[in-house]
């Protein structure tokens, strides 16, 4: 379903999220390394990481979320300047 590299940059992303360093995650993180460049995975190691300082902040200030409409997946939202 996912090639090697989109393989990598998910366990990359994944590794990122959670907080605990085990043996399995360790593991996946080699073999991704193995899967990217030096700039592919140090690249994909930054945004999972400003994703993750976002998402927490978003989370700890209390940030509403607009909630989604039927159709927000399908059509992209009109910015004000149109």
């Amino acid at each position: 379903m996912f090639s090697e590299v989109e393989c990598a940059a998910l366990a990359i992303a994944e590794a990122s999220t959670l907080r605990s360093g085990t043996e399995a995650l360790h593991q996946e993180l080699q073999t991704a390394r193995k899967a990217l460049t030096d700039d592919q995975y140090s690249c994909l190691q930054w945004a999972a990481v400003a994703i993750n300082a976002f998402n927490r902040v978003s989370i700890l200030s209390g940030y509403p979320v607009r909630p989604r409409t039927e159709n927000a997946a399908r059509e992209p939202e009109k910015s004000s300047r149109e």
